[in-house]
């Protein structure tokens, strides 16, 4: 018969376990790269929140590239904190190769030493769900609208909330850079 200590000691390894098969070894990406955020000199600290980055195909040779992608168009990119482990919730606005990318990510932590790291470069592998369940946008929004969703008459809400909004007609408005 279990006692007490013994059946809590068993559920905490299976929940660790569960943990340590879920995180994922970015280890063995092909690419890394630290981001950090220069023009946040703010003094406070803002907490789980969401901040865009966007990529764009560099000059030969000097760091960023599409093709260094392995599961296109984007579904090897991931985000962590600077300790390499912690992994951050992100959604890709657009993905653009042969322009800008736009990918919004939640920062646990956003001051003026805050880094976080991108890491791509895996074959095989999918875009975890935070990509498309609205994680990345506390309960406090309402709504979160991007406004180019070019090729519905639908505008979608990437909240959890789903406050999807309709458009006259396709491409209207159309979005400038």
């Amino acid at each position: 018969m279990f006692s007490r200590s013994k059946y809590f000691a068993s559920v905490l390894m299976l929940i660790l376990g569960a943990i340590s098969l879920y995180a994922e070894d970015l280890t063995h990406y092909q690419k890394c790269m630290t981001i950090s955020f220069p023009g946040y000199t703010n003094t406070e600290t803002l907490f789980n929140f969401p901040i865009l980055i966007v990529f764009e195909q560099t000059d030969e040779g000097s760091g960023f590239y599409y093709s260094d992608f392995l599961s296109p168009p984007d579904k090897d990119l991931r985000f962590t904190a600077d300790d390499k482990t912690t992994q951050l919730d992100y959604e890709v606005e657009s993905w653009d190769t042969d322009g800008k990318s736009y990918v919004w990510v939640k920062i646990p932590e956003l001051n003026q030493n805050t880094k976080i790291l991108a890491f791509w470069g895996m074959p095989n592998v999918e875009a975890p769900d935070s990509t498309e369940d609205g994680s990345v946008w506390s309960e406090d929004y309402l709504g979160v609208w991007h406004m180019n969703d070019k090729t519905s008459t639908t505008i979608a809400d990437r909240s959890t909330n789903s406050y999807h909004g309709t458009k006259k007609e396709e491409d209207s408005p159309t979005e400038v850079d």
